[in-house]
């Protein structure tokens, strides 16, 4: 969102009212949000240390060639089974989290 409207603003479409001095400090400011953002985003990748997956984990696929996460598509069906959901690779939302749970139930 925030690549989105720095594009806006930097086109001058972005529909606000002010000056160009007042757009151009809120450029800078999103700018800095996002490279912060970038960063902390960087940091917390290089922390979080390879474990085993279980069951209930939440968690996020990464495409290595081109950065974009895994998503689940919840309205459509895939193309070859129709039983299954659509799978494809996006910049990232709350639909690229995934929450790993068993295809049969257990007791225990």
């Amino acid at each position: 969102r925030f690549r989105k409207h720095l594009r806006q603003s930097a086109d001058g479409t972005g529909g606000g009212v002010g000056g160009s001095s007042g757009s151009a400090s809120r450029l800078k400011a999103y700018e800095e949000r996002a490279k912060h953002e970038e960063a902390q985003n960087a940091e917390k990748m290089q922390r979080s240390d390879p474990r085993t997956v279980l069951y209930g984990d939440i968690i996020q696929l990464r495409h290595l060639r081109t950065k974009r996460f895994l998503r689940i598509r919840a309205k459509s069906h895939a193309s070859l089974q129709q039983t299954s959901r659509r799978v494809d690779i996006h910049t990232g939302s709350s639909s690229s989290w995934i929450r790993v749970n068993p295809f049969f139930g257990h007791k225990a």
